[in-house]
């Protein structure tokens, strides 16, 4: 294959350097999320903001991507792959952006009802105010944590699916899907 046709099967450095921050980000949201109820009751509180702060924080980067990628196509899978394989890779991508959406905005839906952050406000990292979405009904907000629950828990399934799918296209099928998403 030519430096170009490597080249244009590859993600932009943009994509790429946003793939793994927006990877990283959601991987510590995810531990903070399992592992908080183990900490003694005076940490939770700091560490749950740092969850909130990250969360939002993904929301952001998440809409940076969205905007990226319908400005910038992504490159074409190879050959190889089955017409199956293409369609479950579009369904796929197309609910891993809708739960990275949701999941930042039920979470931020349920702080905007919850009674303590109603009178203590929302702070991006202690610093930046963030504005309630005071439209919301309070009495909502045991129903919005399971909802933002359920969007963590199919999270955990697509993003083993999604790494399932790309560990066997690079190593058995041999097909490098990897590399194009590899830093550079």
């Amino acid at each position: 294959m030519s430096a170009t046709a490597e080249h244009s099967a590859r993600y932009t450095r943009l994509a790429v350097w946003l793939h793994w921050i927006v990877a990283a980000l959601i991987i510590v949201n995810l531990l903070i999320a399992n592992l908080v109820d183990f900490l003694p009751d005076p940490q939770q509180d700091p560490v749950v903001d740092v969850h909130k702060s990250i969360g939002l924080t993904v929301l952001g980067l998440v809409v940076v991507r969205l905007l990226w990628r319908l400005a910038n196509r992504p490159p074409a899978l190879p050959g190889a792959i089955s017409r199956l394989e293409r369609i479950a890779s579009q369904v796929s991508h197309g609910v891993l952006y809708a739960l990275m959406l949701a999941l930042p905005l039920t979470g931020w839906a349920q702080e905007s009802t919850y009674k303590d952050t109603i009178r203590d406000g929302l702070y991006l990292f202690g610093v930046v105010r963030v504005p309630l979405l005071s439209f919301l009904d309070p009495a909502r907000h045991d129903q919005l944590f399971d909802l933002h629950s359920l969007f963590g828990n199919l999270l955990y399934v697509l993003f083993a699916l999604h790494l399932a799918a790309a560990l066997k296209h690079q190593f058995i099928d041999k097909q490098k899907l990897l590399q194009r998403m590899a830093v550079r």
